[in-house]
C-alpha cells in the first residue's frame, strides 16, 4: 500500500452562540453592521487561524497535540493549546482572539483541505 502526502492548507474554526460581547471585542470575522440582526443565540462561525502551507498546517494541528491528517481529532480541546507556541507562529491577535474565544466557551475545530 502506498503512503502518499497531502500537501495542504488549514484554518481552525470556532462555533459559539451569538452575544453582542462577540461583536464589542471585535471577535468574528465580518465587520459590525452584519451582525445587526442575527439574534441571540445563533450559531455563529468564526474563524481564528488560517494557514496557507502545509508546514504551518501541521505545526497548528500539533500546538493541539496531534497530526493534521488524524481526522478522529479535529474537534479540539481548547484547554490543550500550547499558547506559547501558538505565540511563536501566529500574529498575537488571533491568539489573543483565540484565548477570548476560549473562554466564552467556543467549540473549536481543526479544518485540513488538502
Amino acid at each position: 500500500m502506498r503512503k502518499y502526502v497531502v500537501g495542504l492548507d488549514a484554518e481552525l474554526i470556532a462555533i459559539g452562540p451569538f452575544i453582542p460581547k462577540l461583536v464589542e471585542r471585535h471577535l468574528l470575522d465580518y465587520a459590525d453592521h452584519y451582525y445587526e440582526k442575527v439574534e441571540l443565540g445563533a450559531p455563529i462561525i468564526t474563524r481564528v487561524f488560517w494557514c496557507c502551507t502545509s508546514d504551518q498546517s501541521r505545526y497548528l494541528a500539533s500546538c493541539f497535540g496531534f497530526d493534521a491528517l488524524d481526522f478522529s481529532r479535529h474537534f479540539i480541546n481548547p484547554a490543550t493549546a500550547d499558547i506559547d507556541r501558538l505565540r511563536r507562529e501566529f500574529d498575537e491577535c488571533e491568539v489573543d482572539r483565540f484565548l477570548k474565544l476560549r473562554d466564552l466557551d467556543f467549540a473549536f475545530y481543526y479544518m485540513p483541505n488538502g
